[in-house]
């Protein structure tokens, strides 16, 4: 049997639906309870080559694959520079840098939770981004005491 890579599924169907591994992007998406979806905008084939146009936004989930890196990666970009865009899961505080258009495959566009697709957006998804990510200087802080707490929580 061939196995189909998800860059593969993304080309030829342009969505792909797939339930994550990890907690990197709890407390939104979380492993065994979400199905996520990702798509490949029809903009994206496009854009030229050696377009300067950035495929992401600033607050997009993209799913992207590192240089050399065997596994997928789904976080969110916390900031749009000329060649390259900052990254970082939500459940995270180390923001990764030098992942470019070519890494990319496929923006988070929905969350299916109990049977129902969730397309991302509206007030409260906007309020939880922007709150979220503007704590980013503090995060680190906040993740590391919500962590504390849960050990004191589980010893007694």
């Amino acid at each position: 049997m061939n196995k189909t890579s998800l860059s593969e599924l993304l080309n030829r169907d342009g969505r792909l639906i797939y339930s994550n591994v990890g907690d990197s992007m709890m407390p939104m998406i979380k492993q065994g309870r979400d199905l996520l979806v990702i798509e490949k905008p029809a903009v994206w084939d496009k854009l030229p080559k050696n377009s300067t146009t950035s495929k992401l936004n600033k607050y997009d989930i993209a799913l992207y694959k590192r240089d050399g890196g065997k596994n997928y990666v789904l976080h969110r970009v916390l900031k749009v520079r000329n060649n390259e865009y900052v990254i970082c899961g939500d459940n995270r505080w180390n923001r990764e840098y030098g992942i470019t258009d070519r890494h990319v495959l496929g923006v988070l566009t929905a969350i299916i939770r109990d049977g129902k697709e969730k397309k991302l957006g509206g007030w409260w998804y906007t309020l939880y981004v922007f709150c979220w990510c503007s704590l980013f200087p503090v995060r680190a802080f906040i993740l590391r005491g919500l962590t504390f707490l849960k050990r004191i929580f589980r010893k007694s």
